[in-house]
């Protein structure tokens, strides 16, 4: 399970560095996969997605501590131990479970009897690739629990100390450095239900920046009580909180100079857009419909050339001022459309992410497909969208 890394050979510069001349340094996605309602891997996901099959189920009302909630879309995936083995899991939550079962899904296997020059290769290739995680706001149920044991715990100690570093945000990216020997830069970034374009973002600014050959990006989000609790309330006036649902999304990034695109289908990211509607949510439709034309321009694309569009679908007023925007961007005459929300639940912090695999999905089964855009409103004022195309394909020395 926990697996290390080999490193890419390349002719050029050093290591980790643009070539002299090599010119603009783009990434390229050549792999993903999902833990998400519809089970564990790319195969289930995009099975499920482009099947059109709904992964809501009833929730099961025995020990449920939440609001009055009668559906759900959870991972079928059993506690952290189950999945993950006993060691190292007694304080990990869902979320970290499900994020490492990602990674590893990206990471090479260990070689069976590795000699010398293969330690060394997977040390190297471990310090040149990094991790990204998007989250919402931090784990939730850690957080809260955590925090009432300090009121309700028996004293000397009041709380479980071993459960701490659980309730910090960076915690899951920093397991999942650990169990599968990481060692470039580890990011989280929270940033609600933008999270998964912001993640993209810092992504590539490790890449063009040369911190990374190698970035795994994703996000991940957590089905709880305290969660339910906090979209309860967060609802607006007269609308029904959404169905929840949980799951992680992950990228394999790559420079598009050490990338070989030949076999698998392979997108480039063309470009990623986001702003502030301060205004909020009246404001957010014209601020999602500029930053869609700005990521079209920088992309070189055209909305008459868009194939596929994945709007977050949230399900307040920020969801209605997406549809706003994207019928003011393609004047009428939209692209063909699909979403993941009402399939797999609102996955909040993972749906970007969600999307991305979505876009994918779709390009396994319709090869040559052309440019797709994601979009994403979060209640609070974030928007952002992000246009991938496909990757030209070359060999790591053209």
């Amino acid at each position: 399970m926990r697996g290390r890394l080999r490193p890419r050979r390349r002719d050029g510069g050093p290591r980790g560095r643009p070539g002299p001349g090599s010119g603009p340094v783009s990434a390229v996605i050549t792999d993903w996969t999902a833990v998400s309602p519809y089970g564990r891997g790319r195969a289930e996901f995009a099975a499920g997605i482009l099947g059109d099959r709904t992964a809501v189920t009833a929730l099961d009302p025995a020990g449920w501590t939440g609001p009055p909630m009668t559906e759900v879309a959870r991972a079928p995936i059993g506690a952290p131990r189950e999945v993950l083995g006993r060691k190292g899991t007694r304080a990990m939550d869902r979320a970290t479970a499900m994020a490492v079962l990602a990674a590893g899904d990206l990471l090479p296997g260990e070689p069976a009897a590795p000699d010398a020059s293969d330690a060394a290769d997977a040390q190297a290739a471990a310090e040149r690739t990094a991790l990204v995680l998007g989250i919402s706001t931090g784990p939730v149920a850690a957080l809260t629990t955590f925090t009432a044991d300090s009121f309700t715990g028996d004293r000397p100690y009041l709380v479980d100390a071993a459960r701490f570093p659980a309730a910090l945000m960076n915690y899951t990216a920093g397991q999942m450095a650990i169990w599968h020997h990481v060692r470039g830069p580890n990011s989280t970034v929270a940033a609600g239900r933008t999270a998964g374009l912001a993640a993209l973002r810092y992504a590539l600014r490790l890449l063009r920046a040369g911190r990374a050959d190698t970035v795994l990006c994703g996000a991940v989000e957590e089905f709880s009580a305290e969660r339910a609790w906090l979209e309860w309330h967060a609802a607006q006036d007269r609308v029904r909180p959404p169905v929840l649902g949980e799951g992680c999304a992950m990228l394999r990034l790559t420079r598009s100079d050490l990338a070989s695109t030949e076999g698998a289908p392979v997108f480039e990211v063309a470009a990623v857009e986001s702003g502030l509607a301060e205004d909020e949510p009246r404001d957010a439709a014209r601020v999602l419909e500029r930053c869609a034309r700005s990521a079209l321009a920088k992309a070189g694309v055209t909305p008459d050339e868009i194939g596929l569009v994945v709007p977050g679908e949230a399900p307040d007023a920020a969801g209605e001022a997406e549809a706003d925007a994207l019928a003011a961007l393609f004047g009428g005459r939209p692209p063909r459309t699909t979403g993941c929300a009402r399939r797999i639940g609102d996955t909040r912090a993972a749906s970007a992410a969600f999307q991305m695999a979505a876009v994918l999905a779709h390009a396994e089964r319709a090869p040559g497909a052309r440019p797709a855009l994601i979009t994403t409103v979060d209640r609070d004022g974030p928007v952002a969208c992000a246009v991938l195309r496909p990757a030209a394909r070359q060999g790591p020395d053209t």
